[in-house]
């Protein structure tokens, strides 16, 4: 094991390797810079203390509890693994793995597994996989799986799959049961749009607690569910699907949101704003379910400029549904809806048999 306790900063001379545990303590105004490119670390990495954090390991880290008080940035050319709470204070939390463009490794969150900063900037948590440019045509695909990331209010969370537009990267999914949480803050996931990426699943939708969320992705589609209303913007490719959601606040869509022919679904407890284009030249299916809490008066409404648009010719292919089966007042208020062909748009506020809408 190597075990290393000092009242200063920990830096090194030669390259380290050990294949037990690592655990570091450089009290509060020491950093702790480990960053040769040769260096191994492959059991278990646990920060008592210290200032800022720069560690590389050409294998994977296994990470445990880490509490700091700056910035913490992790490079390894294998995956990384989050096991433990790793709280890096006010500081910034980079994270970047399979940086020798391999085959090997992802960035996971295990369920026990945490990261929190109250820093409020735009780099507040990056999280990213592969490298470019891309040393290893062909290769340079690993994913990410995320799990509870907490920010200051404010703050941004990144990740991705797809550094410098590189066409490898694999999809981002999240472990049950955790959210990602900027308060007012952003979220931002991008992967590679090469073939069957996915941001989230139709099971397990990224949770999130933000003010704004973006996300794009390949074939396999986006699936988001907020917390409390975000502005959302989204795009997938092909059959992708995409679904956005929200338990209560408004929805509003702030940017284009699109995809090939694969289904979109717009769905909020309470109202749904469109401020942008949903749909595009494909033939999607449009739903829009708003108010679906059936309490109080939360409407659709499309604002100046924005649209609906798909080349769907079916009888289901744009379809508005406010309030629900226990109740409900609220309205729609549209602009611009292009079914072309012989579509069909279809708007309800008695959805369920509602009597109230």
């Amino acid at each position: 094991n190597f075990d290393v306790t000092s009242g200063a900063s920990i830096t090194q001379g030669a390259t380290i390797s050990f294949p037990g545990t690592t655990t570091l303590a450089a009290g509060a105004a020491g950093d702790i810079t480990l960053s040769n490119t040769a260096n191994v670390f492959t059991g278990t990495l646990t920060i008592n203390s210290g200032r800022n954090v720069t560690m590389y390991t050409n294998d994977t880290f296994t990470v445990g509890n880490v509490t700091t008080n700056g910035n913490m940035t992790l490079t390894s050319d294998n995956g990384t693994t989050i096991n433990g709470a790793v709280n890096v204070g006010s500081g910034i939390f980079a994270s970047t793995i399979n940086n020798d463009g391999g085959t090997v490794g992802d960035f996971t969150m295990a369920a026990g597994g945490s990261i929190t900063t109250t820093n409020t900037s735009a780099t507040a948590v990056v999280i990213t996989a592969n490298v470019n440019p891309d040393p290893s045509p062909g290769q340079n695909d690993r994913g990410i799986v995320l799990g509870n990331i907490t920010t200051g209010n404010g703050g941004t969370i990144t990740a991705q799959t797809n550094p410098g537009g590189i066409t490898t990267g694999a999809s981002i999914d999240q472990v049950a049961g955790t959210v990602l949480n900027t308060g007012n803050g952003t979220v931002i996931l991008t992967t590679s749009t090469s073939g069957t990426q996915h941001i989230g699943t139709a099971a397990a939708p990224i949770q999130t607690t933000s003010g704004t969320v973006t996300a794009s992705t390949g074939t396999g589609g986006v699936f988001i569910h907020e917390t409390d209303g975000a502005n959302m913007t989204a795009t997938a490719l092909g059959a992708g699907t995409v679904y956005l959601g929200t338990d209560s606040g408004t929805l509003t869509v702030a940017g284009a949101t699109s995809t090939g022919s694969g289904a979109i679904t717009l769905a909020s407890g309470d109202a749904v704003t469109l401020n942008a284009n949903v749909g595009g030249a494909g033939s999607s299916l449009i739903t829009v379910n708003a108010n679906t809490n059936g309490a109080g008066a939360d409407d659709f409404t499309m604002s100046p400029g924005s649209s609906i648009t798909t080349t769907n010719a079916t009888a289901t292919a744009v379809r508005v549904n406010v309030n629900a089966a226990a109740g409900g007042t609220g309205g729609a208020a549209v602009q611009r809806n292009t079914p072309r062909s012989a579509g069909t748009i279809t708007g309800a506020t008695n959805t369920g048999g509602n009597t109230t809408g």
